[in-house]
């Protein structure tokens, strides 16, 4: 940390997040659509110290009036925990599914059906990447996130 490329890096981190927090708030709803399909990679660049704030402008996103961004949003959360799990240390493995469980419990009655399409697409994607976690495991009671490879 005392490295002064990993403070020009965290600087930049600081001046770039509250764009993208004004982007997904734009009065265009194509903009908050570039942002909803870009939050897994904002999760990767920032890193796992501006995790909270990013889950918050998903979870904003996934309410958002339009459908279109919400589905987007939707279909963002699987690669988002992906990013989440395999970025960071393993206490944030339960964080970002306890984050996104209640997400996904409301979005299964979001009043549009191209919504709940994508709630379909994203659950199937993200318990393959789950599953997927385990690897050769054959202890089936025990979480997959305990099996990461490493």
């Amino acid at each position: 940390r005392t490295d002064p490329t990993f403070m020009d890096v965290y600087l930049l981190q600081c001046k770039l997040l509250p764009v993208a927090s004004n982007l997904a708030e734009d009065r265009i709803a194509s903009v908050r659509l570039s942002v909803a399909a870009q939050c897994d990679r904002l999760v990767n660049a920032m890193g796992e110290h501006w995790f909270n704030i990013i889950i918050d402008l998903l979870q904003a996103l996934l309410s958002d009036s339009d459908e279109r961004v919400r589905s987007e949003a939707t279909l963002c959360m699987p690669r988002f925990a992906e990013s989440v799990i395999l970025g960071t240390e393993e206490d944030q493995d339960s964080a970002v599914l306890e984050s996104l469980m209640p997400l996904a419990l409301k979005i299964q009655r979001d009043s549009s059906p191209l919504v709940r399409s994508s709630l379909a697409t994203a659950a199937g994607e993200l318990l393959i990447f789950l599953v997927g976690l385990g690897g050769a495991s054959h202890d089936a009671p025990s979480s997959p996130l305990r099996k990461r490879e490493g």
